[in-house]
C-alpha cells in the first residue's frame, strides 16, 4: 500500500509506524490489483522502499529477481523492465513467473500449479 498526505507520497507501513495519528489522515492506494501494476508511480515508490528501506540494500550493487503473475501483460514486463533499471539501477534483472517458482520450490520440474492469491486465482500446467 502507498499512502498519501496531501501531495506527499509515503510508504504505508513507514508512515503508520512512525506516527499513528498520521495514520488516520492517509489516503491508501494499492498500485498493484489482481496481480497487475495499475498505477506505475505507486509500483515504483512502493519497489524503492521495499530495496532500499527494508531490504536495506543498494539496488545498483544486486542481481533482482521478481515474481510476476503467470499472464502479465508484454507491455508491464517492459515497463517494470524500465523502471527497475533506469530508477533503480538494477545490474540484472529476472522476471519469473509465479507458478514456474513455486513448481521449482517444491522440487518439480513439471506439474499442475494452483495458485491462489488475493484477487487472483489460477492452475497452471508445466511440462
Amino acid at each position: 500500500m502507498v499512502g498519501y498526505v496531501g501531495h506527499s507520497v509515503l510508504v504505508y507501513e513507514v508512515a503508520a509506524k512512525s506516527n499513528l495519528k498520521l495514520e488516520n489522515k492517509l489516503h491508501l492506494r494499492a498500485p498493484i490489483k489482481k496481480g497487475i501494476v495499475v498505477d506505475w508511480d505507486d509500483a515504483e515508490a512502493l519497489w524503492h522502499h521495499l530495496i532500499k528501506n527494508a531490504l536495506g540494500v543498494a539496488p545498483e550493487e544486486h542481481p533482482l529477481l521478481l515474481t510476476e503473475p503467470d499472464l502479465n501483460p508484454t507491455p508491464n514486463q517492459h515497463k517494470t523492465t524500465q523502471i527497475l533499471f533506469e530508477s533503480l539501477n538494477v545490474p540484472s534483472l529476472f522476471l519469473a513467473p509465479q507458478s514456474l517458482l513455486a513448481l521449482y520450490a517444491a522440487g518439480r520440474s513439471s506439474g499442475v500449479v494452483l495458485g491462489i492469491g488475493e484477487g487472483t486465482s489460477a492452475a497452471v500446467p508445466i511440462q
